[in-house]
């Protein structure tokens, strides 16, 4: 509510269009009064109301289960541009701190809410992330306004809760400023994690690319994959297996394949001297037999083809081009360039870098016997590439997962 009221401020200043999210859990008696409080309020505001009917079944991980059910459900309705604004507050700060403390988190978890992050195309805000509860209500009393308290606050059973109303009171008797000591953690924890992000520099993974160079030492390749699966929105493996596998990369032979699997389900891979991100590495399914597209393109124009795997954006300029587009490539061989010996598929891949599980559900460009390009790698020398053909690989998971951590 106090959110509520602080967005409908700002608009009136700096006219915006607001959709207000309510999610009813279906577990409460009350659910049913608090969408019609919230939808009363919203339609005072002049805001758009959506109620998401999740209707979950309360157990042992409903906490996790409804929040990720929560955001899933908005998630849906974020389009380019968007910003998404939760009120979580300085006190929920400091309680989730203390949780990811007894859970053995490690430096990722010790930042605790971030105020920004990205949230599918749009973005995620925690305006209200430097404010108390109290002081959130001392404004919603001084605005005259009412709220909803939700009974299942006092259920010590869950873990966020009792470190509410149990742990920091006993704890802030010994010691006052133990809120503050957790808030200083985090921000040790971020200086920490800022300083990874700078030494990695390019070799840092983020949600928009899918392979990095390896970093060079163990303790760089484990925050490597913690990143990795912080930008898709999941939890890193245990230290014991990020160790095994960064100790892997380093040590296995260039040809081999070390393999970590992760949720959702996701593996990151090593080949060569890259790591990769794979989402859904079961549904990589291969071809059963070859497809062969034949292209002929015109001066100054383009074609897009819907491959399996992806879509194929091809692009002439001031010369035409006659193409064929190869899906589940094998057992052929190509040249590249005119009078260069033939090569096999296995000898192309690893001579300019494509990955075992791409070959079969990646675009091989050819004309005739000369290979062009490889998805979006261009295996022309200068001296013989077409004046003007360009294209772009644009591959397209079979089923895409956005799950939130944060």
């Amino acid at each position: 509510m106090a959110l509520l009221a602080l967005v409908h401020d700002i608009v009136k200043s700096t006219p915006s269009n607001v959709v207000i999210h309510h999610c009813n859990h279906g577990v409460q008696s009350n659910a049913e009064v608090w969408c019609e409080f919230v939808q009363s309020r919203s339609k005072q505001y002049g805001f758009t109301f959506q109620c998401h009917d999740l209707k979950l079944e309360q157990d042992s991980n409903f906490e996790a289960y409804a929040r990720k059910a929560r955001y899933e459900a908005v998630l849906d309705y974020v389009q380019s541009g968007d910003i998404v604004m939760t009120a979580h507050h300085l006190d929920d700060q400091v309680e989730t701190i203390i949780i990811r403390l007894s859970q053995g988190s490690g430096l990722m978890g010790l930042r605790g809410i971030p105020i920004v992050r990205k949230f599918g195309t749009g973005e995620l805000v925690r305006p209200l992330l430097k404010l108390t509860r109290l002081q959130l209500r001392q404004f919603l009393l001084a605005r005259k306004l009412s709220f909803v308290v939700d009974a299942s606050n006092d259920d010590l059973a869950i873990l966020r809760n009792f470190a509410r109303k149990k742990f920091l009171p006993a704890l802030t008797k010994v010691s006052p400023n133990a809120r503050q000591r957790f808030l200083d953690l985090s921000q040790i924890a971020t200086t920490q994690i800022f300083n990874r992000v700078k030494r990695l520099g390019d070799r840092m993974p983020n949600r928009d690319i899918s392979v990095v160079k390896l970093a060079d030492t163990e303790q760089m390749i484990d925050w490597q994959i913690r990143f990795f699966a912080e930008s898709r929105g999941q939890f890193a493996p245990s230290r014991k297996q990020i160790k095994e596998f960064a100790r892997q990369c380093l040590k296995c032979p260039i040809d081999r394949v070390p393999e970590l699997s992760l949720r959702a389900p996701a593996v990151i891979r090593r080949w060569g001297e890259c790591l990769y991100w794979i989402d859904n590495p079961e549904q990589l399914g291969f071809h059963k037999s070859i497809e062969v597209h034949t292209v002929h393109l015109a001066r100054n124009s383009s074609k897009t083809l819907d491959l399996k795997y992806g879509r194929l954006i091809l692009k002439t300029a001031n010369a035409p081009a006659n193409l064929h587009i190869w899906e589940g490539v094998t057992a052929q061989s190509f040249r590249f360039g005119p009078n260069r010996p033939r090569q096999s598929l296995k000898q192309i891949a690893q001579t300019i870098g494509v990955a075992p599980w791409l070959r079969k559900t990646t675009p091989l460009i050819s004309q005739e016997e000369i290979i062009l390009g490889w998805g979006g790698i261009d295996c022309r020398k200068p001296s013989c590439k077409l004046n003007s053909l360009k294209w772009e690989w644009q591959f397209v998971p079979l089923q895409k997962q956005d799950i939130s951590v944060c």
